[in-house]
């Protein structure tokens, strides 16, 4: 009914049951498996060297710092903010179901295709030729501040005004009265 004192090795070959506390002051090693059947409470660091199993949800309350890689099998939700500091790759499509957007340069290394309207808020610069293989509909004024070479048959459903020289290099045919007001 006292304290018991082993100053030496014990070996207990049997099932060993404790109805209060295990205190230890040095390392407590166990050379098979731990099985705790109640909650378990670390008040300090947890440090693994071996792989970790969990079968079941596990809930982190703070930060959690990975020093290695992240590899998961099955969807990864997150339910606030991803923030990358460095590059992010990812080698197969992204798909966002909100809006996407990018507050600096955006590089594209293949072709951009765009399903519905695309709408730019401010000048479209291309540093290459521009293919359009449908109509161009421009609701302003448009300049060409150099040549404009047109293949086919040209619709103009307004006036035509030239400020310097008018060359047509074959046939001039006019459908309805022709005025000319000068020598």
């Amino acid at each position: 009914s006292g304290d018991a004192s082993f100053n030496a090795n014990t070996t207990i070959g049997g099932l060993t049951t404790l109805k209060g506390s295990l205190h230890t002051v040095g390392i407590a090693s166990l050379d098979s498996t731990l099985e705790v059947l109640g909650d378990v409470s670390l008040n300090s660091k947890l440090n693994v060297s071996g792989d970790v199993s969990l079968n079941a949800n596990a809930t982190i309350g703070g930060s959690t710092t990975l020093n290695g890689s992240l590899h998961t099998v099955g969807i990864a939700s997150m339910d606030s903010t991803l923030a990358v500091l460095g590059d992010v790759s990812l080698n197969s499509k992204l798909k966002v179901s909100g809006d996407a957007s990018f507050n600096a340069n955006t590089a594209i290394g293949g072709s951009l295709h765009t399903v519905g309207i695309t709408s730019l808020d401010s000048t479209l610069a291309v540093l290459g030729d521009v293919s359009l293989n449908s109509k161009l509909k421009v609701s302003g004024d448009a300049s060409f501040n150099a040549n404009a070479t047109i293949g086919g048959s040209t619709t103009l459903n307004g006036s035509l005004h030239t400020v310097g020289i008018a060359s047509l290099d074959s046939t001039l045919a006019v459908l309805g009265d022709v005025s000319l007001n000068s020598k």
